[in-house]
């Protein structure tokens, strides 16, 4: 209720608050913004990328190490003892 609460006065309070800036700084501000935004969106997809690929590089390990165990070791189907 406290956030609707602060929602609304943000809102009424809107039109004051635009009169600071102007419409410049408004315009700079939703720049700055939007780089932030895409800075953030492309860290996330690096970030995501790298775990995929530590994660692919994980199991081809297993894979390589298990085909190579003389012992016991049993290789996924599709896969031939080394």
């Amino acid at each position: 209720m406290l956030l609707v609460l602060l929602v609304k006065v943000a809102l009424q309070l809107a039109s004051e608050v635009t009169r600071v800036p102007g419409r410049t700084g408004i315009n700079m501000i939703t720049r700055v913004f939007g780089i932030n935004l895409a800075a953030l969106a492309v860290q996330l997809v690096a970030d995501g990328l790298l775990a995929l690929w530590r994660a692919w590089v994980a199991v081809l390990r297993s894979i390589s190490d298990c085909c190579r165990d003389p012992i016991g070791g049993r290789c996924p189907d599709g896969f031939v003892r080394m």
